[in-house]
């Protein structure tokens, strides 16, 4: 039952500063404690929280400023927990859990346009990360040169997904390294997605032309969230099990302004 917890998937699509990813923090670590206790392990809410955080939490919102306050106040919710603060373990790295978008736009499970051949395989900045990530990546690794090497969408999605799960272990240099990487691919992906979804838009005839050449004009400074990029693994494994918060505040409805 404690392991079935792992599993649940918690997304807040409009997040802020993470009152209700907190929330939902203190709630799935108070289901496992009960459980714990009720099979006489012991608990460690430190653990706990570091796990929760890692895997159950998931937040978009627009403002950037606002994201960085929500991954904070998970950090200080787990740093809390410390009974030692001088021997605190690496906080766990969730850029890629808690992201900034316009969670309104973006692609989801729609049907986009063909995509053009995508090719990272020669990128200068993936090439040295895949160089020089630690021989215990070495399967890992290998996956993601031959993913990158097919140059098709769904694979360089799932080479960028294998790096984030690298990312999510590492600390230090090497977590800087991986990031870079995780950068320059994530910006080709939404580059090659963005001008499919305004595709996909003006095949699906729900905007007037004006709204679609604004659109088209300006999508990248719409901060689209294209889920299926960043969270591409969670829907891949059934999408999430609770949706929480507040709508976002919107001016256009078909925009997502």
């Amino acid at each position: 039952m404690v392991e079935a917890l792992d599993t649940i998937r918690v997304l807040d699509p409009a997040c802020g500063s993470g009152h209700f990813l907190t929330a939902m923090l203190s709630q799935i670590l108070r289901v496992e404690e009960s459980l714990l206790r009720s099979i006489g392990e012991k608990v460690d809410r430190y653990s706990l929280k570091r796990r929760i955080i890692s895997k159950n939490l998931f937040g978009v919102d627009i403002d950037e400023n606002a994201v960085e306050i929500a991954r904070l106040r998970l950090w200080l919710s787990l740093i809390e927990e410390a009974e030692d603060p001088a021997h605190i373990q690496t906080l766990p790295n969730i850029d890629y859990n808690i992201i900034a978008g316009n969670a309104l736009i973006g692609w989801l499970n729609e049907t986009l346009m063909k995509h053009p051949l995508i090719d990272l395989s020669e990128d200068k900045q993936v090439k040295e990360t895949m160089e020089n990530l630690s021989p215990i990546y070495q399967s890992q690794t290998n996956e993601v040169i031959k993913l990158l090497a097919k140059m098709r969408i769904e694979d360089t999605i799932n080479a960028y997904e294998k790096l984030v799960e690298i990312y999510s272990l590492e600390s230090g240099e090497c977590a800087v390294i991986v990031k870079e990487a995780l950068g320059n691919i994530r910006k080709k992906l939404y580059e090659i997605i963005n001008n499919s979804y305004v595709d996909f838009l003006h095949e699906k005839g729900n905007l007037s032309r004006n709204d679609l050449n604004e659109l088209s004009k300006n999508i990248e400074g719409r901060n689209p969230f294209h889920w299926k990029v960043d969270f591409g693994n969670v829907f891949t494994d059934g999408g999430f099990d609770v949706v929480v918060g507040n709508p976002p505040y919107i001016e256009d409805g078909n925009l997502g302004q």
